[in-house]
């Protein structure tokens, strides 16, 4: 491989390195915070609202005149879900295979962070290559008892040994572009009646046993998404709860997405008021998204003067990050036509360097033999008004041009079974390689 061609394809894999690799975290800079200003402004009370409930089994509303796309998430906790479109029933006939990664409570058993890690770049980059902006996971609920059917997915019993796994977990997905959602805020450690059991619960066991893990995922793993759970905790549902959001965006200062999870939001000024940002859900019978708790009811209560709009406001705030951190958001038309002219430009050097690795060689040969070659061509084809006996070495004949404006002028010259024979691609490339070199004073043209 000759030296143009490895460095074409250098650069050209550094740069799109470059643009696939994109860590994401919650905390925005000065210059993040102002395009998410900038861009709250341009919206509509209604466009606002959009992004803050779910449009399909897995997404939430986007706003396409701002060029804001949809939030799109996926389970798991141990790999990436197969697709499901806009509804509950799977996909056929896409390319969603994923590797099945061995289940939370696996992991955690190895007591190896490093794995961790690992884990989670696999998990992150499988979802980044699949178009998800969140992967739902870890899931790190205490194992409390044995009959919850989803301890599997869960990093065990041990609050230490969780808060240790989970970061590594975390930072390992975030590393790949793609947001972490830890998941379930708070004791959700059983399956049946999980949508109506009050859990209660002491301050130390709180403390010391059920909050740890997701203290770790927030003040050390920067984790962007957290899911509410579907269970109350002291009276009040965990997805707007005045208490653990006190905890979770006051203590522990978490700036980034509060999800429900799907169907968990029961109470629009609760949610509204105690820190969920998004409400998710598609098993609300055959309510309209609008209809969600956080539809068409927050438009009303904020032009009713009920609803300050700065509460949204805060909310789509939440949201944005996902999309910004990823370069996701494309806010003009200028900026459109800078990203085609960098992949064309891409583009131009892969084509090139392969046209010089592959061509080059013929291009040289062409140079020094073409006129046998020509003549020979020329016979075979049928090219009669070209004699053999009048060639000479570096001039080429311009009747022999049969591309462009050329091609046009000259082409009742061409039997019929010529320019219909498969070989018009050879005699076509003999020709661009010839234009080439007559280009750079290699060869001249010859009339006849």
């Amino acid at each position: 491989m000759n030296q143009t061609l490895k460095a074409a394809l250098l650069y050209s894999c550094v740069f799109l390195a470059g643009v696939a690799y994109c860590p994401v975290n919650a905390q925005t800079n000065a210059a993040t915070e102002q395009k998410i200003n900038a861009l709250i402004k341009s919206m509509t009370l209604e466009e606002k609202v959009n992004m803050i409930h779910a449009n399909s089994s897995f997404t939430s509303g986007g706003v396409p005149r701002l060029g804001i796309p949809e939030l799109v998430t996926s389970d798991g906790p141990h790999g990436v879900r197969l697709e499901q479109g806009r509804g509950w029933a799977g996909v056929k006939n896409v390319n969603d295979s994923g590797t099945y990664l061995p289940v939370g409570v696996a992991l955690a058993s190895t007591w190896n962070t490093a794995l961790g890690f690992e884990y989670g770049k696999v998990l992150g980059s499988e979802a980044k290559y699949r178009g998800k902006d969140v992967i739902l996971g870890p899931g790190i609920n205490i194992m409390r008892s044995p009959l919850n059917g989803r301890n599997f997915e869960y990093q065990s019993e041990d609050p230490y040994l969780i808060t240790k796994m989970v970061v590594g977990y975390i930072k390992g997905v975030q590393s790949q572009g793609t947001s972490a959602c830890v998941k379930h805020f708070m004791g959700n450690n059983e399956e049946v009646d999980r949508g109506t059991v009050d859990v209660q619960m002491s301050e130390r066991a709180l403390r010391e046993i059920y909050l740890p893990g997701f203290k770790a995922a927030v003040t050390e793993a920067g984790v962007n998404t957290i899911m509410g759970s579907y269970n109350k905790f002291r009276g009040q549902y965990c997805t707007h709860n005045a208490y653990l959001n006190k905890i979770l965006k006051g203590e522990w200062g978490f700036k980034g997405l509060l999800m429900s999870d799907w169907g968990a939001v029961h109470n629009t000024m609760e949610a509204l008021q105690n820190g969920t940002d998004l409400e998710m859900g598609t098993d609300l019978g055959n309510i309209k998204y609008k209809d969600f708790f956080l539809g068409d009811t927050v438009v009303a209560l904020v032009k009713a003067g009920k609803v300050p709009e700065s509460l949204v406001d805060d909310k789509v705030k939440k949201d944005l990050p996902q999309w910004i951190s990823f370069e996701r958001i494309v806010h003009n038309w200028v900026t459109r036509v800078c990203w085609i002219g960098v992949y064309i430009a891409v583009y131009i050097a892969f084509a090139t360097a392969w046209w010089m690795y592959l061509f080059l060689p013929l291009t040289i040969a062409l140079s020094t033999f073409q006129g046998t070659i020509i003549n020979w061509w020329a016979h075979k084809f049928g090219y009669v008004n070209y004699p053999m006996n009048n060639t000479s070495k570096n001039m080429i004949p311009v009747d022999f041009i049969f591309c462009g404006d050329a091609y046009h002028n000259n082409h009742h010259k061409f039997p019929g079974r010529i320019k219909n024979s498969h070989r018009w691609f050879e005699i076509d490339l003999i020709y661009r390689v010839t234009w080439l070199l007559q280009k750079v004073n290699v060869v001249q043209w010859k009339s006849q």
